[in-house]
């Protein structure tokens, strides 16, 4: 399937590698489907199926002149699921305006088919400054950068992928031959969709304009005391003043984004909510640990607190008793858990005094000072 037609009869350019689960992989601003490369190959070695392809305009699909838009945008995702007969089980990932594309699908076609979705490093609604956008980007500044791209889109590109990768920046920066295959696949989208997909629509701006602090920003599926999951609104007010709380209480996540590995059930308002928003509020990173605090799956949990080292961490008390167990016979993950560790917080159950005590002991052995703990 190297090309399929969609309904306004634009050829998009398709890679379908593997077999198994789909993974279709949506590509950003100005790249093509070839930026995936590694992780499609890597997926269909693993048992997926990775299928990647170039948005309208980009890359080797066609070059129309209309259709520049998350509705056509989403359209064209709809189409490439058909083609591939990709209908169940399907998980999403899209990179920068990727995201969005997939969060307009999500809402034009009802999720349809899609079980996972993951936006990385998304475009965001509202990026021009506005009155209800204080710290968007001032118009002006945009309109500077679609006249360099119109004058000379050649040397822009060149500065673009510079700064994109960090050179100068970053201590083992990418190759003077990756910069240039960079700016090969950037050439190839023509220049009116490059300018046309950077534009933020009269719909965008009405959206973000739309939304205040009373407006739906989840629905929060609890588990339930029947046992039957419930939608709980959560609204953007509410999800605000948790953090400011968070904000207010814990004065070091200002001076230091939290490193949070978390396995706690999003399904409950103190992971769902507080955790992982506190996460994104300060610039950290959220590890989801993939064990629990039972017998069987703690082990997991373990491995993970010896790879990466938390900022803030969360368990229940029977998960404290089990880390304490293991902390007092390695060495190395008593080091790395406590080495720049600000916080521990419980919940659930009373923590019990003898759990309470082994922490305090474990982290002063450790490091010559105690961990705050809270609840």
């Amino acid at each position: 399937m190297p090309y399929l037609k969609t309904q306004d009869g634009t050829d998009l350019y398709v890679k379908d590698w593997g077999s198994g689960r789909p993974v279709v992989l949506i590509h950003g601003w100005p790249l093509n489907a070839d930026s995936w490369e590694p992780q499609a190959i890597a997926l269909a070695e693993a048992g997926y199926r990775a299928i990647a392809y170039d948005r309208r305009g980009f890359g080797r699909s066609g070059q129309p002149w209309g259709g520049h838009d998350y509705d056509t945008y989403a359209d064209d995702l709809k189409a490439v699921l058909e083609a591939a007969g990709a209908t169940e089980g399907v998980a999403l990932v899209g990179f920068s305006m990727g995201g969005g594309e997939i969060a307009r699908y999500m809402s034009r076609h009802g999720g349809a088919g899609v079980t996972h979705a993951a936006l990385v490093g998304s475009v965001v609604p509202g990026i021009v400054q506005s009155d209800a956008n204080p710290h968007g980007v001032p118009e002006a500044q945009l309109a500077e950068i679609a006249g360099q791209i119109t004058k000379d889109r050649a040397k822009f590109f060149q500065g673009f992928f510079r700064d994109f990768y960090g050179v100068g920046l970053v201590s083992h920066p990418v190759s003077d031959a990756f910069l240039q295959d960079s700016w090969n696949v950037a050439m190839q989208a023509s220049l009116h969709a490059t300018l046309e997909a950077a534009k933020a629509t009269a719909a965008v701006d009405a959206a973000f304009a739309g939304t205040g602090p009373d407006t739906v920003a989840k629905f929060l599926f609890t588990s339930g005391t029947t046992g039957s999951p419930k939608a709980v609104i959560q609204t953007q007010r509410m999800l605000c003043a948790n953090q400011e709380m968070v904000a207010d209480c814990y004065a070091f996540f200002r001076d230091e984004p939290p490193v949070v590995v978390d396995w706690a059930p999003w399904n409950h308002t103190p992971s769902g909510n507080k955790v992982f928003n506190l996460t994104l509020y300060n610039g950290g990173s959220y590890y989801i640990d993939r064990g629990k605090p039972t017998p069987a799956l703690m082990g997991q949990t373990i491995a993970n607190l010896r790879d990466v080292a938390p900022t803030w961490y969360f368990n229940v008390p029977a998960g404290y008793e089990m880390l304490v167990g293991a902390m007092r016979d390695d060495a190395g993950l008593r080091r790395n858990f406590f080495s720049r560790l600000k916080m521990l917080m419980y919940a659930g159950a009373g923590l019990a005094q003898h759990t309470w005590d082994d922490l305090v002991e474990l982290s002063e052995a450790t490091t010559g000072r105690s961990v705050p703990m809270g609840t």
